[in-house]
This record gives C-alpha cells, structure tokens and sequence, in this order.
C-alpha cells in the first residue's frame, strides 16, 4: 500500500481532506496513491507536513517509488 494511503488513513483523513489541507485536487492525491503522479517539491513540503512525515522519509520513499 502507498504511504500516502497508509499515512493518510492512520490520520483518518479522506483524500477530499488531504487535498484540502494542501491545496490541489482530489484527483491529483488519487493519482498520487495509485503512482500515476508525483508531486512537486513544493506540494511535496505541503504534503508531508499534513501526514506529518520529514522531507527525508517521505523523499526517501518517493525515490524508492519512481520507476526509471
């Protein structure tokens, strides 16, 4: 399962929730949970303070995550 997903839902937000936190669409976070999408480095910093995360977690995750 994505960490966007599990973190998401530990937080119990819906996606609806989390776009709203942050700012973008909740098509964007559902392409992001389904890896169709990645986002930005600034909607990134966004994104990880609202699952609390550390830039270098989630970044770590996100590398591990991109297919070349």
């Amino acid at each position: 399962m994505n960490v966007i997903v599990q973190r998401r839902v530990a937080l119990g937000l819906t996606q609806s929730d989390l776009a709203e936190r942050i700012g973008v669409s909740v098509a964007t976070i559902a392409a992001w949970e389904h890896g169709r999408r990645y986002p930005s480095q600034p909607t990134l910093q966004r994104l990880y303070e609202a699952l609390d995360l550390d830039a270098q977690a989630i970044a770590a995750i996100y590398l591990s995550e991109v297919k070349p």
